[in-house]
């Protein structure tokens, strides 16, 4: 990171699932699910964070799923549904709202950039009464998790600062390259859909094991 505190930044974008939202658990219930109806044994979470990966097909053939078109649509269609049943069980991670309302006092503007489907993105960050912390909310246009290089560039450049102004916060090695290919600063956020060991072999991106030590760090 080339700055120390998070009052240097003009704007700070976030990822949603894992980052914002403590919905890991959820997504492993989903998964393990789905890999029963294609007679593959459940996972732990510890096993999850390790294999999980952008796009996520790969982490479909890591448990030995067919990743053939048809399949994985089948699959994903199934996975989604899943979750979209329980969605409203999880909850945002601890200290959440506390940095989102400091970065707000500090007049720092927020947008969030997710692999989560637009519609449902907008939905759920209502749902949990913080749309007014952004001001642009860039969700995928399908719901296959695919990989969120290619829409990086057009939600980073559509906010209100330089990319050397912006700071990116997300769970995943994935956010971590984004950033990088874009010369913006990225701090990640154990806890969410990788596991620490993993996000500390991000080049040039801080980690944080929660947002209690996001505060003492920002």
């Amino acid at each position: 990171m080339r700055k120390t505190h998070i009052r240097d930044y003009r704007h700070v974008s976030w990822d949603w699932n894992g980052t914002l939202l403590d919905d890991t658990w959820l997504c492993l219930e989903c998964l393990n699910e789905v890999a029963a109806g294609n007679g593959r044994p459940a996972i732990d979470l510890a096993r999850y964070r390790e294999i999980y990966d952008f796009p996520v097909s790969k982490v479909y053939e890591a448990l030995g799923m067919p990743v053939d078109p048809a399949t994985f649509k089948t699959n994903s269609i199934a996975y989604m549904a899943a979750y979209e049943r329980r969605r409203r069980e999880c909850k945002l991670h601890a200290g959440v709202e506390t940095i989102l309302e400091s970065v707000k006092t500090a007049g720092i503007a927020q947008s969030i950039f997710s692999a989560y489907p637009q519609e449902f993105l907008e939905h759920v960050v209502a749902d949990y009464g913080a749309k007014e912390f952004f001001e642009k909310l860039s969700g995928n246009d399908n719901i296959f998790s695919n990989d969120k290089a290619h829409r990086a560039e057009a939600h980073f450049s559509g906010l209100d600062a330089p990319f050397d102004e912006i700071l990116y916060f997300g769970d995943t090695l994935h956010d971590a390259e984004i950033a990088r290919e874009l010369g913006i600063d990225c701090v990640l956020v154990a806890g969410g859909h990788q596991s620490r060991r993993r996000l500390e072999g991000a080049a040039d991106a801080l980690v944080a094991g929660d947002y209690g030590e996001l505060f003492a760090r920002l």
